[in-house]
């Protein structure tokens, strides 16, 4: 995708992420059914944050998807779909 993008939109896309605010003092005011997502093998955010997340959000719930990067919608679309259905159809 930065190869198709080009450069200048990486460049761009990174210091847009540097730029943002940090926002795990939020995560606590959250109170509604949260579903966390995270590719064990993400080379780009780390596993550890997303078990930071979990808890950082009251009553949230963390899946691990195995064999499975960064964009895990694009990556493994089969298990996020089904993990959003069941969260979404009550199971959360």
């Amino acid at each position: 995708m930065s190869v198709r993008l080009g450069p200048q939109a990486y460049i761009r896309q990174n210091l847009a992420v540097i730029a943002r605010s940090d926002l795990r003092p939020v995560l606590p005011t959250i109170d509604i059914p949260t579903i966390v997502l995270v590719g064990k093998e993400d080379r780009v955010t780390p596993v550890r944050l997303f078990y930071e997340i979990q808890n950082l959000v009251r009553g949230s719930k963390l899946h691990v998807i195995l064999d499975c990067g960064h964009l895990s919608p694009i990556k493994r679309p089969d298990k996020v779909a089904a993990l959003l259905s069941e969260f979404v159809m009550g199971g959360h």
